[in-house]
């Protein structure tokens, strides 16, 4: 764990035996929670760096692991299984087989659990109802049940209510009816079983909902598809048409098929529809106002973010290191708000940063954005006047009879800022033809403070 602003090292917590896949901050307390390759769920108290609490060795590593929002449980994917766990103290609420294998993400959304995977160019989805789930859901299993599920061998992809085991055991049974072998095995295969008992529950339930895949009232994001009577055959089926908006239980079936009279088609079917200035109302007019708003604003709260960061490595005293992260930002803006503060303090400049900075303004300077071009130029005009006599005495290679390394880094550096300017020269003669009259008077400064170069 790094602290970002001091850039130093907090805490390493080193109690897996396997690789971390996974780690999740607590949405309201200091505690950190990570699933590994050893199979095991450690939860941190981020205050001491301390493992509190850590889950015994599953089957299969830990994929990926999720917080339920509230911060009441940790729900752990891994494998065939999803188990939800507590901390203080630990305890595993709940354990659900699924099938997913190779778990990619996991998230919480209305009550329901969605889960990710993928195998080569395949991806899958996966709900769970987290009503059904303890701690979450009320009531939803009975500890007996939930032994009975983490006991067994097999896997399981639904349970019993209990309600509905007890009403069915209260059930007097026939005369001619066998005697059932689970009755002798505290009801176990009760709980296991996935016989339809009442066939108008099945169709209640299930063929109902199938009837009207795109009502609103459903809670459910995943719909049922629609029954086989509904669907249309190959080779008479057409795409369904995009509809923005999800038609109510009452009206017409998305999917129409109708024979279209070619005489009947006309090119304006195919053009946006455009309402008058006098039917648009205040909400569709704040909308085109609006229109590339929050582009604009993301793209100020980024540059703001990157002065920000600048700021403080210009406040710890390091001119270079401010600078050299403004390059590695590649933000023009950035760069042009730095330049029109440096410009305003000669004393900041010296060759390294003259080195540093010279193929950044000749960029700038072909920018097209006119306060950019002026900001680099301003910049160029400076350095001529107050190194361009330094780097045209330190054009010469110092001799080789004796060693002066200061000399020789001091040529080096006034070779490049030469090379750079000579670039920068070339550039200006090219533009000059096209060039506007404002453009045309710096670039005639610029070739005048280029002079002291030859």
């Amino acid at each position: 764990i790094w602290d970002l602003n001091a850039g130093k090292l907090l805490a390493e917590l080193t109690l897996h035996k396997g690789p971390v896949n996974t780690v999740e901050f607590h949405p309201s307390d200091l505690l950190l929670a990570s699933g590994s390759s050893d199979k095991t769920v450690k939860f941190w108290d981020l205050e001491s760096f301390q493992c509190i609490s850590s889950s015994d060795q599953d089957k299969q590593p830990v994929r990926s692991i999720h917080f339920h929002p509230d911060g009441s449980c940790l729900f752990s994917a891994c494998g065939d299984t999803l188990k939800v766990y507590g901390w203080e103290p630990f305890i595993c609420h709940d354990v659900i087989p699924v099938q997913w294998s190779d778990i990619a993400d996991i998230a919480v959304a209305n009550s329901q659990l969605i889960a990710a995977s993928f195998n080569k160019a395949s991806v899958s989805t996966y709900v769970v109802d987290l009503t059904k789930v303890a701690p979450l859901g009320v009531a939803s299993r009975s500890e007996h049940v939930r032994e009975t599920l983490q006991s067994s061998s097999g896997r399981r992809s639904f349970i019993l209510d209990p309600q509905t085991s007890s009403r069915q055991a209260s059930e007097p049974k026939r005369a001619d009816t066998p005697p059932d072998k689970s009755d002798s095995n505290d009801d176990e295969s009760s709980v296991s079983r996935a016989d339809i008992q009442n066939q108008d529950d099945y169709l209640r339930f299930f063929k109902e909902h199938a009837k009207n895949p795109y009502t609103r009232d459903r809670a459910e994001p995943f719909q049922a598809p629609p029954e086989d009577e509904e669907t249309v055959k190959a080779s008479n089926f057409q795409p369904a048409p995009v509809r923005k908006e999800i038609s109510p239980p009452s009206a017409k079936p998305l999917l129409q098929l109708q024979k279209v009279d070619k005489a009947s088609i006309q090119a304006e079917d195919f053009l946006p529809k455009q309402k008058a200035v006098d039917e648009l109302s205040e909400r569709d007019v704040v909308d085109v106002l609006g229109t590339g708003h929050n582009t604009m604003i993301a793209v100020l709260e980024q540059r703001t973010r990157n002065l920000q960061l600048v700021l403080t490595m210009w406040r710890s005293g390091s001119t270079k290191t401010a600078i050299d992260s403004t390059i590695s930002m590649k933000d023009p803006a950035v760069m042009v708000d730095i330049l029109n503060i440096i410009n305003t303090k000669p004393s900041l400049w010296d060759l390294d940063l003259c080195k540093l900075l010279l193929p950044q303004l000749r960029d700038l300077m072909g920018s097209k954005y006119e306060s950019h071009f002026v900001t680099a130029a301003s910049s160029v005009k400076l350095i001529l006047r107050n190194f361009g006599d330094v780097i045209k005495v330190n054009m010469e290679e110092p001799p080789s009879s004796y060693v002066d390394i200061t000399r020789e880094e001091r040529h080096k550096k006034c070779l490049d800022c030469f090379n750079v300017l000579s670039s920068i020269k070339a550039m200006i003669r090219s533009a000059q033809p096209v060039a506007t009259a404002k453009q045309a008077s710096i670039f005639k400064e610029i070739m005048l403070l280029m002079a002291r170069l030859e």
